[in-house]
């Protein structure tokens, strides 16, 4: 004869002074449609309701240190063969021209330079106990979030070296994340003698303004690199930059043109070129140990890049590639590795500003 399931839940209680059983199929108890009763009555109950309520985590996790990496996705990343990009420039042109009947015929000898720029390795360990892979279950798979935010934090890195980096000298080389092992970034393949870039030696459009803004300054930079021979297509600056350059458009237009990037990305347009903020070219930006109120820039100042994107190209011998480390204790241990260069081919059609207000 069966048990009554009321009676059943009282009996409970007596054969589990601590824990009420709600199933327990020898004893013939299931009460899985009573429990949902008891438990709003116990809730009633004066004092007692808040100890019975649990605590669910929101599964979504906000992440603070979110960064947009814009360059990473503009530059044209191209495979690379072997561990350096090589490319050759013409730097000059052999004389040619008219000349008088039977006159002798010299060779016009065009100059070929070739410059070779080393591939750089990025990594990025994580690793997730045993415990944590466990307990984490119900919640979130620990493993795949772990992958998750290094594949992130090795993108932010590379935005960062992108713009920043300088290889084996220079204030920059030696700061956190920079070391010797990192390549030039476009700043210092700009500013090469400024800066003390190993790519370029000497400086290609560079203006050191030391003043407050004017639209004549920058529409003097992108009138140097057309003059040798580009065309701007993207004008990077800091978030701040960005402000000062809409500010004085709306000094002489009634309205700010705006133009369209990828992903449908609507953007402040100076002459038609897109501008776009970077939060790696000023203070609050990854918190790779900077302090607060100074620039993330190798020099500690405020830039505006104007980018001939035709010319820049992301050497790759290998892209983001997980593989799994050696399982030495009770944890799942991994990295991520990145084998990159990035390289300005022509420094000339492109042009920078620097120290501007």
């Amino acid at each position: 004869m069966p048990i009554n399931s009321e009676l059943a839940y009282q009996m409970s209680f007596a054969s589990y002074p601590d824990e009420v059983a709600y199933v327990d199929v020898l004893k013939g108890i299931d009460n899985r449609k009573l429990i949902g009763k008891r438990l709003e009555k116990a809730l009633s109950l004066a004092g007692t309701g808040a100890n019975l309520v649990p605590v669910y985590v929101d599964p979504q996790i906000v992440d603070l240190t979110r960064k947009a990496t814009p360059l990473v996705e503009l530059i044209p990343r191209v495979a690379n063969r072997g561990k350096s990009a090589d490319f050759n420039r013409i730097t000059a042109l052999g004389s040619v021209g008219a000349r008088g009947e039977d006159a002798a015929l010299y060779d016009a000898d065009d100059t070929y330079v070739r410059l070779s720029a080393p591939i750089r390795y990025w990594y990025g360990v994580g690793r997730v106990t045993g415990q944590v892979l466990a307990a984490a279950a119900e919640y979130i798979d620990a493993m795949n979030q772990e992958v998750l935010m290094k594949t992130k934090q090795l993108r932010y890195i590379e935005e960062h070296a992108i713009l920043n980096s300088q290889a084996g000298t220079g204030t920059q080389a030696s700061a956190v994340p920079f070391n010797a092992e990192g390549y030039d970034g476009l700043l210092v393949q700009q500013a090469g003698s400024t800066l003390s870039g190993t790519l370029y030696s000497a400086n290609s459009n560079f203006t050191d303004l030391n003043s407050a803004l004017e639209i004549s300054n920058v529409r003097a930079s992108v009138t140097q690199a057309r003059n040798f021979g580009g065309e701007p297509k993207i004008i990077v600056t800091d978030w701040a930059g960005v402000d000062v350059l809409k500010g004085l458009l709306m000094e002489f237009q009634r309205y700010v043109d705006t133009t369209r990037l990828a992903w449908g990305i609507e953007t402040l347009s100076f002459d038609g070129i897109p501008v776009i903020g970077s939060r790696f070219l000023a203070d609050r930006g990854i918190g790779f140990g900077q302090s607060a109120g100074n620039y993330l820039t190798p020099d500690g100042y405020r830039w505006m890049m104007l980018f001939d994107t035709d010319v820049l190209e992301m050497r790759v011998l290998q892209d983001v590639v997980f593989e799994r480390l050696a399982k030495v204790n009770d944890s799942d241990k991994f990295m991520l590795k990145l084998y990159e260069t990035v390289v300005n081919k022509a420094p000339e059609f492109n042009a920078a500003i620097r120290r501007f207000t």
